[in-house]
């Protein structure tokens, strides 16, 4: 079949990772989830306690093997997996996934970066973290490393709406975000950006607003999510008083659909869903058929002649 969407090298109408890793270094590249053993803002104090309310106690490193144990050995360990899952020649990113990994001082950062900066095979390192733990000589070290390597910051801004921010405890406002974005953008470091969709009271119109807002900020990717419900969150809990509505899987893949059609070409679709573990998922239980909703949204964009930016206009800088 004809693709007629040149970011990609197979049937998805939008511009994928995968495309994205082998124009750049030649092959495949795979993350390896890692616990660098910081906390959060919402989780010590400093904003709040107990974290986002749809974050569980792992701080979203729910598939990090041997987490208790030094970087190294979690490194060793999620690589040699990797290479008995793909059987394939790739490149390891180091994927610092867990909490919040610059909500530390600049010198804890450094201890947890420079030794995969002198690992050869490894061409980026992806450090998950929040707009409000992100200062300038942060930024400005972090900078510093990519005549080296790639280096990748990953927010999860989750929605542009503050009054659904707040109910979910996120800590800080859009335009710290946006203020952030500007920062990084004056330098080479590459921004990717996470969304939820389903959130409580948010529209289709509002989900939409989310994914634009990357256009404005400009940013190189994003993974979209699901509102997942796992054990653990504080989520759960008001889910187990009080079930509220959950989107369907037809309802996310017209929703995500949309979104990726509003978005600039540029911008690299990292996920299109959630990867929950079966264990912890509590609802909705469609997000455990991950091969389906990729399918449909692949199916639901070619009925109805979408590909990604068809939609895109340039937005106004906030």
């Amino acid at each position: 079949m004809n693709n007629p969407f040149p970011y990609t090298y197979d049937q998805h109408l939008y511009h994928t990772f995968v495309f994205d890793c082998i124009k750049r270094y030649g092959r495949k590249a795979v993350r390896i989830p890692l616990d660098a053993h910081f906390t959060c803002p919402t989780r010590d104090g400093t904003k709040n306690i107990g974290g986002c309310t749809f974050c569980a106690a792992e701080g979203a490193g729910e598939h990090i093997l041997c987490r208790n144990e030094s970087l190294s050995k979690q490194y060793a360990e999620g690589l040699s997996k990797v290479k008995n899952k793909y059987k394939t020649d790739f490149m390891p990113m180091p994927y610092f996934q867990a909490y919040t990994n610059t909500h530390g001082s600049l010198s804890q950062i450094k201890e947890m970066l420079l030794p995969f900066m002198e690992m050869p095979d490894i061409p980026a390192i992806i450090i998950a973290t929040r707009p409000d733990c992100l200062d300038d000589a942060k930024i400005k070290w972090l900078s510093s490393l990519c005549q080296y390597k790639d280096i990748w910051i990953e927010l999860g801004l989750q929605t542009s709406n503050d009054r659904s921010a707040d109910a979910y405890h996120r800590g800080y406002t859009t335009q710290v975000f946006a203020d952030c974005m500007h920062r990084l953008k004056q330098t080479d470091i590459r921004t990717s950006v996470h969304l939820i969709n389903g959130l409580i009271n948010e529209d289709a119109e509002q989900m939409l607003a989310n994914a634009s807002i990357l256009n404005t900020v400009g940013a190189d990717a994003v993974k979209f999510h699901m509102l997942c419900v796992v054990s653990g969150s504080i989520l759960a809990e008001e889910y187990r008083i009080h079930p509220f509505p959950l989107l369907s899987q037809d309802a996310y893949i017209q929703i995500v659909s949309t979104q990726i059609a509003s978005l600039n070409p540029n911008i690299i679709i990292e996920r299109v869903t959630a990867d929950p573990p079966a264990d912890q998922l509590i609802a909705p239980l469609w997000t455990l058929d991950k091969k389906k909703t990729i399918n449909g949204i692949d199916k639901y964009m070619r009925q109805h002649g979408l590909m990604q930016g068809c939609m895109y206009r340039k937005e106004e800088h906030i």
